[in-house]
């Protein structure tokens, strides 16, 4: 598998790669708090980012649509530069763009809100169980979200988790 975080405000910026034999951590969070500096009173592009998430999957030849693809949208505010959903279980125009796109990729969209952070706004382009609230992007709350999110996707096969 392969995950990058792409940070994301006016523009798109790939920050950080990894793959199935990297598993460092505090080069992560590292990296997503050095961006978050970066991106402090810009604007909110979620619509973009997304697009250029799954853009991703499809440059990536190892990886397949049948695959189960997983995206992880972090976010610490409300979208800026479209309005993606009118309440939480229904989408705009552009939302629903977002859902296809997602759907036909085989994309699984996890939602992190950071802060002060209004899920309302990109509730109904995941299902409720997808959408986490943190804080802040510590290292203890970094651990806490991939424990409970590790539960749904990686479930567990008598004691061994069937997940690496």
């Amino acid at each position: 598998s392969k995950i990058a975080a792409l940070a994301f405000g006016t523009e798109i910026d790939p920050i950080y790669y990894f793959f199935n034999d990297q598993d460092n951590r505090d080069d992560i969070i590292s990296a997503l708090q050095t961006e978050k500096i970066d991106y402090a009173d810009s604007d909110t592009d979620t619509y973009s980012a997304i697009i250029s998430g799954s853009d991703m999957f499809t440059e990536d030849h190892i990886l397949s649509d049948a695959d189960q693809n997983i995206m992880f949208l972090i976010t610490d505010g409300v979208p800026t530069t479209r309005e993606l959903c009118i309440s939480s279980t229904q989408e705009t125009d552009d939302g629903n763009t977002l859902i296809n796109e997602l759907s036909e990729r085989n994309i699984v969209l996890y939602i992190i809100g950071i802060g002060n952070f209004d899920q309302t706004k990109i509730q109904c382009l995941t299902q409720n169980d997808y959408i986490y609230e943190i804080e802040d992007f510590t290292s203890e709350e970094f651990e806490r979200i991939e424990a409970e999110i590790r539960e749904i996707t990686c479930p567990p096969i008598g004691t061994i988790c069937n997940c690496s």
